[in-house]
């Protein structure tokens, strides 16, 4: 029976060697990933200031990056709140059922 509890502690001791081995390459394909992510965001931002830059030299005036918080590039007046969605619904449904010259 000693033998059967220490093939069990191996197998389990095994699993933990391998499990270790699969995580450690799981974090450093993350942390490449991420430090590739890095590397283009920085390489597309001198894209742009160049680009700015030649545009500035032609005469003509770039707009500032938008704020990145919740904006995803869209007009801060294009957002509209859930509410104001549902009340456009409610109206255009009220209109649409409306009779003829009952507005």
């Amino acid at each position: 029976m000693a033998k059967t509890g220490s093939t069990t502690k191996q197998k389990i001791e095994d699993f933990a060697e391998d499990l270790g081995k699969l995580l450690g390459s799981a974090r450093s394909k993350a942390e490449s990933w991420l430090s590739q992510r890095k590397a283009i965001v920085k390489h597309l931002s001198e894209v742009r200031d160049a680009a700015s830059g030649v545009l500035a030299q032609l005469g003509h005036e770039a707009p500032r990056p938008a704020c990145r918080q919740g904006n995803y590039g869209r007009h801060p007046q294009a957002r509209t709140s859930t509410a104001q969605k549902v009340d456009a619904e409610e109206e255009a449904d009220h209109v649409s059922r409306s009779p003829k010259g009952d507005f």
